[in-house]
C-alpha cells in the first residue's frame, strides 16, 4: 500500500496531505513557430517571447531551444549572433540560420555571461543582428523559451 507524506514542522507524517501554494515564480515555457518571412525580418521586427510583466517585475531567462526546420533553399548567414534579451541573456552563433539541414541549438542563462542583467518591466525578445536573405528558402523556425517572472516587490 502506498502512503502519502506531508511536512509537519521538521518531520514528515504518514497519510497526511498538505496543499502548497504555487506562486508566479514557477518556471514557464513559451513556444513559437516562425514563418520564413518572419525569420527574414527578425532584425527589424524582433519576436516578443515574453511580454513586459509590469512594474516591479522582471523576466528571468532560463533557457531557449531553436529548431531550424529546413525545407529547401538556404538563408544567408547574418552578421553578429542571434540574441535573446536586451543584455544578450541567450546567444546563438550566426551560422545556425544558414544551415542546409534541420538544426537544433540550445542556450541557457550564463552560457555566454557569468551573470545576467535583467531590466524591470522589460519584454524578452528574440532578435537577429541583421536580416538574412534567401529568395528560395522556405525553412521555418520553432522556438521554445523557459523563463520565470520575478516579483521584485519583496
Amino acid at each position: 500500500m502506498c502512503a502519502t507524506y506531508a511536512a509537519k514542522g521538521d518531520r514528515f507524517e504518514e497519510n497526511t496531505i498538505k496543499t502548497l501554494a504555487i506562486d508566479e515564480q514557477v518556471i514557464k515555457v513559451a513556444s513559437f513557430t516562425l514563418t520564413n518571412a518572419q525569420i527574414k525580418t527578425l532584425s527589424s521586427v524582433p519576436l516578443t517571447l515574453v511580454a513586459a510583466p509590469g512594474e516591479g517585475y522582471a523576466v528571468e531567462f532560463i533557457s531557449a531551444m531553436l529548431w531550424l526546420d529546413y525545407s529547401g533553399g538556404a538563408l544567408s548567414a547574418v552578421t553578429g549572433n542571434i540574441r535573446i534579451g536586451t543584455m544578450n541573456q541567450g546567444s546563438f552563433a550566426n551560422t545556425f540560420i544558414s544551415a542546409v539541414a534541420d538544426r537544433v541549438v540550445y542556450s541557457h542563462c550564463g552560457a555566454e555571461n557569468d551573470a545576467a542583467t535583467y531590466f524591470v518591466n522589460t519584454a524578452l525578445t528574440l532578435k537577429l543582428a541583421s536580416d538574412p536573405t534567401g529568395a528560395g528558402s522556405t525553412s521555418t523556425m520553432k522556438v521554445k523559451v523557459s523563463y520565470r517572472i520575478l516579483n521584485l516587490n519583496i
